[in-house]
C-alpha cells in the first residue's frame, strides 16, 4: 500500500469518529448544531470505514494520531500514518522520538513508557497491503480497569487510598506539565474530550496513554491543528489544579 493511501484512510476514519463524538465541539454553534443532526451518519461512516479498511482482529482503535493494533498479548503498536507529505519516514521518526522522550521524561510515572521505531504495519483488511510506519509501542492497558478519568466522580468519592493516589498523581501531572510547557513550549495531550488521561479502578493511579505533545501554536507533529486543542488542555490543567488544591486543603 502507498503511504498516501494509508494516510487518507486514517484521516477519513478519524474525522468520522470525531464528528460522531457528542463530547467534541467545533466551537461554532451553527456547526455544532449541524453535527448534532448528522451524528448518526458520521457514526455509520466511522463504523463502515473501520470494517472496510482495517483488520478488526488486529486493530483496537483508530485515533487522531495513530492506528492502535495488538502486538502479542501484552503490548500495542500505534502506527502513525498521518504526517506531512514532504517529510521522510526517517525524519518523522526522529521528531516523534524526541517528542515522546520529552513527555515521558517530564511526566515520568504518569505517561505510559513508549518506544519509537519504524515497523511494517499489517493492519488492513486486505492481507496483501502493508506499509512501513513510524510506530509507538506501549504496554497494553485493560481499558475496563483503566477508565477515562471522571474528575467529578472522583470528587464525590469518600476519602481513601484510591482518591489519595489520584490526587498525588494529578499533582505530579501538574508539575510535569508545567516544566514541559515552560522549558519546551509543548503541552501533554490531556484535553478532556480525548480520553487520554485514564484512572485505575484498582488503586486510583493516573496514566497518560497518548504521549505525543501539542505545540504552543496548537499544531502537532502530524501537521494538523485541531480547533481549540491547547485551550482544552489548559482548561483541564486548571480543573486538576482546583481539585488538588481543594483536596489538599
Amino acid at each position: 500500500m502507498k503511504r498516501e493511501t494509508a494516510r487518507r484512510l486514517h484521516e477519513a476514519t478519524n474525522m468520522a469518529f470525531w464528528f460522531s463524538n457528542p463530547d467534541w465541539s467545533t466551537k461554532n454553534s451553527a456547526a455544532d448544531t449541524a453535527l448534532h443532526v448528522t451524528r448518526p451518519f458520521w457514526r455509520a461512516m466511522n463504523s463502515g470505514l473501520l470494517h472496510f479498511a482495517f483488520d478488526s482482529d488486529k486493530v483496537l482503535a483508530v485515533n487522531g494520531e495513530t492506528v492502535v493494533a495488538k502486538s502479542g498479548e501484552d503490548e500495542v503498536n500505534k502506527f502513525m500514518f498521518r504526517y506531512p507529505g514532504d517529510t521522510s519516514l526517517e525524519e518523522f521518526e526522529t521528531v516523534v522520538a524526541k517528542d515522546v522522550e520529552l513527555v515521558t521524561s517530564h511526566l515520568a510515572g504518569i505517561a505510559l513508557p513508549t518506544t519509537v521505531d519504524i515497523k511494517s504495519a499489517r493492519v488492513f483488511r486486505n492481507p496483501n497491503r502493508q506499509v512501513d510506519a513510524v510506530t509507538q509501542t506501549q504496554r497494553r492497558l485493560d481499558l475496563d480497569v483503566h477508565g477515562a478519568l471522571d474528575l467529578e466522580a472522583v470528587m464525590d468519592e469518600a476519602v481513601g487510598p484510591n482518591k489519595d493516589r489520584t490526587a498525588r498523581d494529578l499533582e505530579w501531572t501538574l508539575t510535569g506539565s508545567a516544566s514541559l510547557i515552560d522549558e519546551h513550549r509543548k503541552y501533554p495531550d490531556i484535553a478532556r474530550s480525548s480520553g487520554n488521561v485514564r484512572r485505575s479502578v484498582v488503586d486510583g493511579a493516573v496514566t497518560l496513554i497518548d504521549v505525543m505533545p501539542f505545540y504552543e501554536d496548537g499544531s502537532r507533529a502530524i501537521g494538523d491543528s485541531p480547533i481549540g486543542a491547547v485551550q482544552s488542555m489548559k482548561d483541564n490543567l486548571t480543573r486538576f489544579e482546583e481539585f488538588v488544591g481543594a483536596y489538599g486543603a
